[in-house]
């Protein structure tokens, strides 16, 4: 279950393309930081993953110090309004958590077709950037952000787009780009490149 390039049969998982490093990179990451990853798992009803890690406790210093920072980099962002393409429940509420703390408000749309139509009936301006999964049904994200590209709108054909991904080696990059996305974000999301690219796309920089 954890070995590299191996992933579980199913016709749900058949039907998405995908490395099987997810598991292998998760054990490899705990075992680094002297933890346990413990999996309960029923057929037709569910799994669970449980990861345990030994980690100190914050210093108070510490803990101001980098609220300080996320309510200066939250002045910055006020006002930004992004949209997020994202099929899965869990991705989103993470992404929408990261987003909310530099103060950026969001919406989701849950696939990419979805996504084309949001952009091509929102307000010019509305939205500062995209930020776009790749597997998702009804329309991938490539295939969406190939379709924004050719629409006769100025606003909508230049909108930033952002790939937000598990896809992460170099030729998942380059073929986000080459379908037209401005940048990459590989989940699980670091904060800091997030934060590179709001204040990248963001209006007036």
């Amino acid at each position: 279950m954890y070995n590299s390039f191996e992933r579980a049969t199913n016709t749900r998982i058949n039907k998405l393309q995908g490395s099987g490093l997810g598991l292998a990179i998760v054990k490899q990451m705990t075992d680094l930081m002297g933890g346990t990853v413990e999996c309960e798992s029923t057929v037709g009803v569910g799994t669970t993953f449980t990861v345990c890690i030994d980690v100190p406790a914050a210093d108070k210093a510490d803990e101001e110090l980098a609220q300080s920072e996320i309510n200066a980099d939250r002045n910055s962002f006020e006002g930004m309004r992004v949209l997020v393409a994202e099929d899965n429940e869990i991705n989103w509420e993470i992404a929408e958590t990261m987003l909310a703390e530099f103060g950026v408000e969001s919406d989701r749309v849950c696939d990419g077709k979805a996504c084309v139509d949001a952009i091509t009936a929102a307000p010019a301006g509305r939205y500062d950037m995209i930020f776009m999964d790749v597997q998702m049904p009804v329309m991938d994200g490539k295939e969406a952000t190939r379709t924004i590209r050719q629409s006769s709108s100025e606003y909508v054909r230049n909108i930033p787009i952002v790939a937000m991904t598990a896809d992460a080696f170099a030729e998942d990059i380059q073929s986000c780009r080459d379908s037209g996305m401005n940048g990459h974000i590989a989940k699980p999301i670091e904060i800091k490149k997030l934060q590179a690219y709001l204040q990248k796309f963001r209006k007036g920089d």
